[in-house]
């Protein structure tokens, strides 16, 4: 199904499940912390049994048993969230500003069944939590089976989001309806490798400078948000999940307008980070994604990137240059890349991930 074909049937999907009256007391209620519910990013989990989150790309999956699944939820802002039964997308379902009990699915085969729930958009567009799901009567959550035995975390901007993958207008305005995590680079590249994925990625971002700020060292930056748990919040993230591979792309905020930070200031941000990482994560392979942007960026990670591998054997690097895109069909709203860009930067990344992690090379589509 093309892209402007599934957002007309989900839309349609979203009136019909809108519409649908959810009772607890008809339904099997399971809280949303139940063990049988795998998250898979940045969560916070209270004590009433609620679940909170804001990165992009969060999702979560679990099986269930039954004809319909439903959840108790609420979200600080207008977002929309992918919904996937039994491995197909089936739905794209949004909330805002109101607690809702939102029908997911309905009216399946009896028996077991699969479900992933994924945020499309970022953190600072607002606050998703989980109540608990509804289940048909009788009916109860599973733990999945089998899940992907890698995890690679991506850490960028608004290029990592996904922001502006939905839409080829160059000129479209910030809108949250032209962004899918989903349809970012990394997922699509975690997607190759049978790997789970966490976006830390905040759009206009910079590794030390944010691309609107009037001074060379941004007061909170991707830096500073790397430390969070929720990427809106004070609170720190406790690191209690270990990648196999990380990857950071940023730069491209940093040099976007004057003044420009010194090529030490950019690196220094980036050996601090790399310093947090080899303290959260021990020695996992790190590659450092020079963004399609280029200069200066490209050069100062490069020379970073070679003077850190004298002693570090586990730092890599790659570059990505804008020369591959084509402004249409490749790039979108303030020329961020659409599906088929990201699609392109993911092709160019995948082979040295593949030499890096000794992960192969299958013969299978990038999508």
């Amino acid at each position: 199904m093309k892209g402007c074909d599934m957002k007309i049937f989900s839309v349609f999907i979203l009136m019909i499940v809108s519409s649908l009256s959810v009772h607890a007391a008809k339904n099997e209620v399971v809280k949303a912390s139940d063990s049988a519910v795998d998250y898979v990013g940045r969560v916070k989990k209270y004590a009433d049994g609620s679940v909170s989150y804001d990165w992009a790309g969060v999702y979560l999956r679990t099986r269930f048993t039954g004809t319909s699944v439903a959840i108790d939820a609420e979200d600080t802002a207008f977002e929309e969230y992918n919904v996937f039964i039994d491995g197909k997308q089936v739905s794209v379902v949004s909330f805002d500003k109101k607690r809702t009990r939102m029908v997911l699915a309905k009216g399946l085969a009896k028996g077991e069944h699969t479900l992933m729930f994924q945020k499309r958009n970022e953190g600072m567009t607002g606050r998703f939590t989980i109540h608990s799901f509804l289940l048909d009567k009788g009916a109860k959550l599973l733990s999945v089976v089998s899940k992907p035995q890698r995890l690679i975390e991506f850490v960028g901007n608004s290029i990592t989001c996904g922001y502006g993958t939905e839409s080829t207008e160059i000129d479209h305005p910030y809108d949250p309806r032209t962004a899918d995590s989903n349809h970012g680079y990394g997922p699509i590249i975690a997607r190759y490798f049978d790997a789970d994925y966490m976006l830390t990625s905040h759009s206009g971002q910079g590794i030390v400078k944010n691309w609107d700020d009037t001074v060379t060292m941004s007061k909170v930056c991707m830096l500073h948000r790397y430390m969070r748990l929720f990427d809106e919040g004070e609170e720190q993230w406790d690191f209690r999940v270990k990648p196999s591979l990380v990857c950071i792309s940023l730069g491209t905020n940093d040099y976007t307008q004057a003044p420009k930070p010194s090529e030490a200031e950019f690196t220094g941000a980036y050996r601090q980070w790399l310093h947090i990482v080899r303290e959260k994560y021990g020695d996992v392979p790190v590659l450092f994604i020079a963004p399609l942007a280029g200069e200066p960026s490209r050069t100062y990670m490069k020379r970073l990137v070679d003077s850190l591998s004298v002693n570090d054997k586990n730092v890599h690097y790659v570059a990505l240059y804008e020369e591959m895109m084509e402004e249409e069909p490749d790039l979108g709203p303030v020329r961020h890349p659409t599906y088929s860009g990201h699609r392109k930067m993911a092709m160019c990344i995948i082979p040295y991930i593949s030499k890096i992690m000794k992960w192969g090379l299958p013969v299978k589509p990038i999508e």
